[in-house]
């Protein structure tokens, strides 16, 4: 039974499909839910770097256990900081740590040489998952923003 869900998420503006279908499968299983939100570590010349700040992280995953609360659904919530590059593996982390039946994450349609040479976390997670891995569509056409309100860079993988 699909009763222990992990769910990845990045952006709640563009991962709001991603909650409202974990909403449903943990509705329908009387499932307890585990958010994890992860922030990559980039490491450069000018010294190591995050994607985004710890307040900027932990806002994303209140606001997921918020939303995910008010529908009724158990649950709780974690930031993972990681070196770029790993998301899905510190994912896989949490799912074990959860003893999760089910890992839930978002992705976007890619089209073209990214699709074909594009190695993404998602990618990674689905093939070395140990426990089912479901997909959640989301609109690609939703460039999520920075805090500043600029594009942010194209994700694959909506934690």
């Amino acid at each position: 039974m699909l009763s222990r869900i992990v769910v990845g998420v990045k952006r709640l503006d563009v991962d709001r499909p991603v909650l409202g279908l974990v909403i449903s499968l943990a509705s329908e299983t009387g499932g307890e839910v585990h958010v994890v939100h992860v922030r990559q570590q980039r490491c450069s010349k000018g010294g190591p770097s995050y994607d985004e700040t710890m307040e900027d992280a932990s806002r994303v995953v209140e606001q997921a256990v918020f939303e995910l609360r008010m529908a009724g659904i158990g649950t709780n919530g974690k930031v993972t900081s990681t070196l770029e590059g790993r998301v899905a593996r510190s994912i896989m982390e949490q799912a074990d740590l959860f003893a999760a039946d089910v890992i839930v994450v978002g992705c976007r349609k890619h089209h073209g040489l990214h699709r074909l040479f594009g190695n993404s976390d998602r990618d990674t997670l689905v093939r070395l998952s140990s426990v089912p891995v479901l997909l959640a569509p989301v609109e690609s056409s939703q460039r999520p923003t920075d805090g500043a309100g600029e594009l942010a860079g194209p994700r694959d993988l909506a934690p």
